[in-house]
Formats: structure tokens, C-alpha cells, sequence
């Protein structure tokens, strides 16, 4: 017969993230106890908006997994520089959900949160893209995000004049658009 053990397991801490103000650099701390002074920073080379910049993909799944707060979705909403409402309806969160959520200080869903970084990495690819075959738009103030949500916005024939936007709402979608994203920015910026 097994002895059971008596011991209790200590809860491990949900991880947090935090973001700072929409003009400082985002950073997303994980909250284990081994982890808690080793950020995931969400960030562009030049220190904005960017994606998760981490060797360790487990660190972000642990960010993932617990959701992002609310408070910190509507900083990367104003980081980006676009509508709330725009925003919303293009990551598949009803504006309801989100005030309800920010007014009590919870937490979007792992899925919404995937899809948020998702849009983060796509201001970020545009952003780098930039930054690598044209440094000087980068230092004279190209605005990724602004240029990222002008060409979101427009119908595309690369995927049957569909609006890249309203494919936000789902991984697949997210995927399709960075595809073409990817080959835009390709063809624009070689």
C-alpha cells in the first residue's frame, strides 16, 4: 500500500502582465517565483511596441495561459494608435466584455490575449521590416502601427478583397494575414 504525503503543494502564482504607459515599452513579467525578475518585453528594436522578445516560449504561454489585464489591452489599443472600438471588433472582444472586464480589473481570455500579441507582432514585423531596408524612416518617424492599420483596413485581392482586419478574429485568420503581410512588405521594402 502507497503513503500518501502529507505535504501540501505550494499554489504556484498566476502569471501577470504588466504593460506600461502607451509611450514607455511594454513588458510582460511572468510570476512564478523563479521567473519573477526575468521580463518578457513586448518590444521593437527601438524600444516600442513590438512582440514577445524572448528566447524561452514558455514564459509566454505562461502570460498567455493567464491573460492579459484588461486595463493593459486598452494600452496597447491606445499604443497602436487605433479606434478602441476598431480594435475590439477586430480581435473578437465585444466592447461590453472589455469595459465589464476593465471596470473590475480582470483579465481577457487566453484566446483574446493570443490574438492581441498576434496584432502586436504584425506592427512589429512592419516595424523591423523598416528598420532593415530603410533605417532613415525609421529615425525620421515612420509609425508602424499607423501604417499597419491603413493597410489592414483595406480590401485585398491576394485574399479575395476580404479586409485583412476582419480576419483578426481567429489564429487561422492571424496566420493568413501575416502571411500576406509578409509578402507585402517583401515586395514594398526589398
Amino acid at each position: 500500500m502507497e503513503k500518501k504525503s502529507t505535504t501540501q503543494k505550494k499554489p504556484r502564482a498566476a502569471a501577470r502582465v504588466q504593460f506600461a504607459a502607451p509611450e514607455k515599452t511594454l513588458r510582460a513579467f511572468a510570476a512564478t517565483p523563479k521567473q519573477a525578475n526575468n521580463p518578457v518585453v513586448l518590444r521593437l528594436r527601438g524600444g516600442i511596441i513590438g512582440t514577445v522578445d524572448t528566447q524561452d516560449e514558455m514564459e509566454v504561454i505562461t502570460v498567455v495561459k493567464a491573460g492579459i489585464p484588461a486595463r493593459d489591452l486598452y494600452n496597447v489599443i491606445d499604443t497602436l494608435h487605433m479606434s478602441q472600438e476598431h480594435a475590439l471588433r477586430m480581435l473578437g472582444i465585444a466592447k461590453s466584455t472589455a469595459s465589464g472586464k476593465l471596470k473590475t480589473d480582470a483579465r481577457i481570455t487566453p484566446e483574446q490575449s493570443e490574438r492581441l500579441l498576434g496584432l502586436v507582432s504584425l506592427v512589429k514585423m512592419v516595424h523591423d521590416t523598416v528598420e532593415d531596408s530603410n533605417p532613415e524612416a525609421i529615425a525620421s518617424g515612420f509609425d508602424a502601427a499607423t501604417w499597419l492599420e491603413r493597410w489592414i483596413t483595406k480590401p485585398l485581392p491576394a485574399i479575395n478583397n476580404k479586409v485583412p482586419a476582419d480576419l483578426m478574429d481567429t489564429m487561422v485568420g492571424q496566420a493568413l494575414v501575416t502571411k500576406v503581410l509578409r509578402q507585402a512588405l517583401e515586395g514594398s521594402f526589398a
